[in-house]
């Protein structure tokens, strides 16, 4: 692997002669933001360079994200001069075009306001290339920031009009939530990472101006195992994503949901979706039929990711569906049937499992008020504070607010769905509606960690922001 010039010889919209095989390539260094480059044959990634004019009109100017399904081009469309986001999905998922028929359903069933009121990104286009790994459907939308964890941790603490911020945003999420159920479609995949953070206009940045907001892109040489010419199956180099905080500027209070891949009609679910399991309910991770109360289940894992920087079912003793199980049943009690007997028989279920005694101070009555309102932290010089700092350390949050999130999501995390409220139930909560959107200071920050951080945050801020971590990634 090397970095090179970036000259191109081919032209990303054109078709070329294929060949059957799979093509091994070289792994990249793992600190290299780039997509995984053995999705350069039939069936996957589409070859792109930078400098290539996408539907004969937008150039490729960076690469904003990648994930398993696509790449996203930062372009300027030379016609207008606007600024977008062309996010190019893999030929195989292209086929199954899940996402562009749910797209035409809420175009068929909205206007645009409607759907721009309820934060919902739809594409300004579509289109198709045909190239050397297939047919591939290409979304256009504006250019968006950081998905809505990075957005919130970014939120300066000290501020009074950032907790108003926040739970805005998190009203926003549910507010489209609740415009996809009533247009009978779940989301199927909610999540942070598929929330972003609107920009304030670009429009009128030259391109020698985003470049010096973004920096000039690193490219990347790759070659395959066999020694042999990929031909036009592969780029001849990969980019990397941007990976500067280069929106700060233009970043706004407003978010979007996106990444309708894994989105279906309520009357017709998939066998499943594939969500990752921290997001997912429990009828998900034991291969029930998703509906509406998924997507319930989903949206207070995000709530409480966005609200507190932390991850709501995350273990600090490992990653596996045992830690994830055992994390949920210090929430919401031990495993019911048909769950248990079904995890027993897979033989990798919480049997064994120990859930530590609760230390919950006896002023937070239930294990969500402890994690939402105790901070996760450790100060060796904590008992020889005075009872002013020793306070901001304990509470993150206004303890009213406290308890009525902890009521919330008390009632959208049961292991039966339909026990859980639905949308309606949501949006009409008093935490949604009903919770002062000014804070009221504790006290003066004394260290980062009376900013409200804690050890899953600072985890997921060094992921962000430390060379080789960086971790904003396309779906």
């Amino acid at each position: 692997m090397s970095h090179c010039n970036g000259e191109n010889k081919q032209s990303s919209d054109s078709a070329s002669p294929t060949r059957d095989s799979r093509i091994e390539y070289d792994e990249i260094a793992s600190w290299v933001e780039v997509e995984d480059v053995q999705l350069y044959n039939k069936g996957g990634f589409h070859p792109v360079h930078i400098g290539d004019i996408l539907a004969g009109k937008f150039e490729v100017v960076h690469k904003l994200g990648y994930g398993g399904f696509s790449t996203v081009w930062l372009c300027l469309d030379v016609t207008n001069q606007k600024w977008r986001a062309v996010k190019i999905m893999t030929a195989d998922h292209s086929s199954k075009e899940r996402d562009n028929e749910i797209v035409d359903h809420l175009l068929r069933e909205a206007s645009l306001k409607q759907l721009q009121d309820c934060h919902i990104a739809i594409p300004h286009e579509r289109f198709w290339i045909e190239g050397p790994n297939g047919r591939h459907l290409c979304f256009v939308t504006d250019v968006y920031g950081l998905n809505a964890f990075y957005w919130s941790l970014h939120q300066d603490p000290t501020k009074e009009t950032t907790e108003g911020n926040i739970i805005n945003v998190c009203y926003q999420i549910i507010k489209g939530v609740h415009f996809l159920h009533s247009k009978g479609i779940c989301h199927g995949d909610l999540k942070p990472g598929n929330i972003l953070a609107k920009l304030r206009s670009l429009d009128g940045l030259t391109k020698d101006q985003m470049l010096e907001l973004t920096g000039e892109p690193d490219l990347f040489e790759f070659d395959t195992v066999s020694g042999e010419d990929p031909g036009p199956h592969a780029p001849e180099y990969c980019v990397s994503r941007i990976t500067t905080y280069w929106f700060k500027h233009f970043l706004s209070d407003s978010i979007v949901i996106g990444d309708f891949g894994e989105s279906f009609h309520i009357n017709s679910p998939p066998k499943t979706t594939g969500i990752p399991a921290l997001y997912a309910a429990p009828e998900i991770l034991f291969e029930g039929v998703p509906g509406p109360a998924s997507d319930i289940w989903s949206l207070a894992c995000t709530i409480y990711e966005v609200r507190t920087h932390d991850l709501l079912f995350a273990s600090l003793w490992g990653s596996g569906m045992r830690d994830l199980l055992g994390a949920i049943s210090s929430y919401i009690g031990p495993l019911p049937e048909p769950y248990k007997s079904s995890q027993d028989q897979q033989s990798t279920g919480v049997e064994g499992v120990t859930i530590e005694p609760s230390t919950r101070k006896d002023d937070y009555p239930c294990p969500f008020e402890e994690s939402i309102g105790i901070e996760r932290c450790f100060s060796p010089n904590r008992e020889n504070l005075p009872p002013e700092q020793v306070e901001t350390f304990k509470y993150r949050f206004r303890k009213e607010e406290v308890s009525m999130l902890a009521d919330l999501l008390k009632k959208m995390l049961r292991y039966d769905p339909v026990e859980r409220i639905g949308i309606d139930a949501v949006i009409r909560h008093p935490w949604v509606n009903g919770t002062p959107k000014e804070n009221s200071p504790a006290g003066e920050p004394k260290s980062i960690w009376t900013l409200g951080l804690s050890l899953t945050s600072l985890r997921a801020f060094s992921r962000r922001y430390l060379p080789g971590y960086a971790n904003w990634k396309s779906s």
